[in-house]
């Protein structure tokens, strides 16, 4: 592989080409969300290090020492990475401390990638020598989705090197090269929720619930003005209490919904070019018609309160009951 063969991600890119040609301390950080592709940009940095020929794109991939880290047999290579999702051992990171005192056999370096994420503050403590003062021929590559949760003696020690979001353009490109047949208003679709993280679309892509969900939340908001307070607090709020692992796509199709029923009240009968489920026009419509006290105002206070139940929830808020909060205040607005 070369840089050129991951997507997106240019600034980064030349950065890392600058870097191999001459790594200017003995420690990075790749840091961005969870689906961003770090760890990808990580493993081609490191090739790209070990390489016997690296150019401006990163490793040639026809020397000796890109042909044994493909097959996964360079022992120049040393990985701190967790398979089974659990805690990185002592054990593993002492046994990586002691090996990486020893020269490269292939390679003029030895790199270390280290997974920050699967590591307590106890472990990350045991790399403060080896990243303060390691052998001249090592570097260590590090990732992690919270760089702030690194303890600061190793940030201090390290570059960090930020993964942006993707565009639009980008992940489609993601997701065509890593899903066959995938129908492209499926892709759109899973674009348009990823909020720039090709992960997060490669997921909802193939999650045949987002769709169903996508059609749950226009259900929910149009019947929020009809239904009792306690159908609401009830049967209403089990989209939520059902969902709780799918609640960020919940509150984003929320925003989405109320920004479409705006986009109609707005039209004045013409239908609005920029809604995004066309299909939904008929019904928005007719729930417009049943409730002229909807205003643009009132959907604007709506959304407040979507955004004040995500911040409630990011602090670790009594999950159902700020949920059903957020709806009575929705219900509240719609029924003026």
């Amino acid at each position: 592989m070369a840089f050129t063969d991951l997507v997106g991600q240019n600034k980064l890119k030349s950065r890392l080409a600058q870097e191999v040609r001459a790594p200017h301390v003995a420690s990075y950080i790749l840091s961005g969300p969870e689906g961003s592709g770090k760890k990808s940009f990580a493993n081609e940095f490191a090739q790209a290090l070990i390489c016997e020929d690296p150019s401006d794109d990163g490793a040639c991939g026809k020397c000796s020492c890109c042909k044994y880290m493909k097959e996964g047999t360079l022992p120049d290579v040393l990985r701190l990475e967790s398979p089974d999702g659990k805690n990185i051992k002592a054990e593993a990171v002492r046994d990586v401390i002691e090996d990486i005192i020893i020269s490269p056999q292939f390679s003029s370096r030895k790199v270390c990638l280290v997974d920050l994420d699967h590591m307590t503050e106890t472990m990350q403590n045991l790399l403060l020598k080896p990243t303060e003062d390691p052998p001249p021929f090592v570097v260590f590559i590090m990732t992690t989705s919270s760089y702030p949760s690194v303890i600061s003696t190793v940030r201090s020690r390290s570059v960090n090197l930020v993964l942006l979001p993707y565009s639009d353009e980008e992940i489609g490109q993601i997701i065509k090269g890593k899903l066959d047949d995938i129908d492209q208003g499926k892709i759109a679709e899973a674009v348009e929720f990823s909020a720039g993280n090709p992960g997060k679309a490669m997921s909802l892509a193939q999650d045949p619930l987002f769709s169903d969900l996508k059609d749950d939340v226009m259900d929910l908001m149009l019947a929020i003005p009809v239904v009792s307070y306690t159908n609401l607090l009830t049967e209403k709020l089990g989209l939520f209490t059902d969902n709780k692992d799918h609640v960020e796509d919940i509150l984003i199709l929320m925003v989405r919904a109320l920004e479409d029923i705006l986009k109609v009240k707005v039209s004045e009968g013409d239908t609005p070019d920029d809604i995004r489920y066309k299909s939904d026009i008929p019904r928005i419509a007719r729930f417009l018609s049943e409730h002229p006290s909807v205003t643009a105002g009132t959907i604007g206070r709506s959304v407040a309160a979507v955004e004040e139940l995500r911040s409630a929830l990011a602090v670790n808020a009594n999950y159902e009951a700020s949920c059903g909060a957020a709806l009575l205040k929705i219900k509240k607005e719609f029924c003026k």
